[in-house]
C-alpha cells in the first residue's frame, strides 16, 4: 500500500511538472511570436514594402499568436483541473504553483479588480 502511495504522489508530481513545462514552452513561443511581429514591423517600415504585402504578412504571423493564446488559456483550465485533482487526493496543491488564491481585500485602492492586479 505505501508503494502504491509513492507511486502516486510520484505520478501527480510528474504531472504537475509537466503541465508547469508545458507551459513555459507555450509562453516562450509567444514571446519568440510577439518579436517576429515586431522585427516584420521594423523591416516593413525600413525596406519601404508596400503594406499590402506587410499586413499579409503580419496577419498570417499574428493568427497563429492567437492559437498559442487559446492554447494559453487552455493550461489555464488545466490548472484548475489539477487543482481540484490533487485536492480530491489529499495534495498541498499549492506546492506546485496552483491554488494561488486571491489577495487579501484592501490590497487596491479604488474600483481596481484585485485579480488584475495579482496577475
Amino acid at each position: 500500500m505505501a508503494n502504491d502511495d509513492a507511486a502516486r504522489d510520484a505520478a501527480f508530481e510528474h504531472l504537475a511538472e509537466c503541465l508547469h513545462s508545458y507551459e513555459r514552452l507555450l509562453r516562450d513561443n509567444f514571446a519568440s511570436m510577439a518579436r517576429l511581429q515586431g522585427a516584420a514591423c521594423e523591416a516593413q517600415r525600413l525596406s519601404g514594402v508596400g503594406s499590402t504585402v506587410g499586413h499579409q504578412f503580419l496577419r498570417a504571423v499574428t493568427s497563429s499568436s492567437v492559437g498559442i493564446t487559446d492554447a494559453l488559456s487552455h493550461i489555464a483550465d488545466g490548472h484548475r483541473l489539477l487543482e481540484q485533482l490533487g485536492k480530491r487526493l489529499g495534495y498541498d496543491v499549492s506546492a506546485y504553483g496552483d491554488g494561488i488564491k486571491d489577495p487579501a481585500p484592501g490590497f487596491t485602492t479604488g474600483s481596481a479588480d484585485p485579480l488584475h492586479a495579482a496577475g
